[in-house]
């Protein structure tokens, strides 16, 4: 599944979007409140296929500034998320398959 987001920062935040949602870090203390970040976009994230996330940046962004700096900190840090949940997702998904081939072949400690 992939999943795009859209940094923007203006004088106060930064502001995280994808499709109809808003997050916003201040950008007084930089504090990315994982609930909230978790609560807009990963509640009802569909996680029956592999995660992508696209990250962008809008045109309130410019290069060698630390606006710059911060969104390629913030973009790591949503890419980080995504492949936890893929790395949790295939140890899942190992879990169930090793499940599945005790099962056919009758080597279930029960």
């Amino acid at each position: 599944m992939k999943k795009t987001f859209i940094i923007k920062a203006d004088d106060k935040n930064f502001i995280i979007t994808s499709d109809t949602q808003q997050f916003n870090i201040s950008k007084n203390d930089l504090e990315f409140k994982g609930r909230g970040f978790f609560d807009k976009f990963l509640k009802g994230l569909d996680v029956s296929e592999k995660v992508e996330f696209i990250v962008e940046k809008d045109d309130s962004i410019v290069e060698n500034t630390i606006e710059y700096r911060l969104y390629t900190e913030l973009s790591n840090l949503i890419k980080q998320i995504a492949s936890k949940i893929n790395i949790e997702l295939n140890l899942l998904t190992e879990d169930v398959d090793a499940f599945l081939n005790d099962y056919d072949t009758g080597d279930l400690p029960f």
